[in-house]
């Protein structure tokens, strides 16, 4: 069974929230987006768990070759002979599948749970000026 989980960046502290995907709120503000890792106390919901709706990504299932969880949004980078690329994770909903770059994701499936050649240089929220390095 694959592990299905989310990261946001929260609101309040600017820190990254892993775990489940949950829409808060019957007063306004209603449904907003929220990142939990275990079970909010609702009080607190909105104070801790609250995340900037543009930086939710979905855990893709898959490790870079240091082991590091890779999530939509992420900016990987392939280390070549004479310059390194940096491409970007994102989700196609027209395909339904997850894309690095131009290519689908399983294009590089090589090592069963690892993306062998890639190393996550950063995401795009936290490191704009890797978007300038995509291809």
């Amino acid at each position: 069974m694959r592990t299905i989980k989310f990261r946001g960046r929260s609101i309040g502290k600017k820190v990254w929230l892993y775990g489940d995907l949950f829409k808060f709120g019957i007063k306004p503000p209603q449904n907003v987006y929220c990142v939990s890792a275990g079970v909010p106390s609702w009080a607190d919901a909105l104070d801790i768990y609250q995340v900037e709706e543009q930086t939710i990504g979905q855990f893709i299932g898959l490790c870079d070759m240091d082991g590091k969880e890779i999530y939509e949004g992420d900016v990987l980078m392939i280390e070549g002979i004479r310059t390194n690329r940096y491409s970007k994770v994102w989700w196609n909903p027209e395909k339904f599948t997850f894309y690095i770059g131009h290519s689908p994701l399983n294009a590089y499936l090589t090592d069963g749970d690892k993306l062998c050649d890639f190393h996550t240089a950063g995401n795009i929220y936290d490191n704009p000026e890797l978007k300038e390095k995509l291809v």
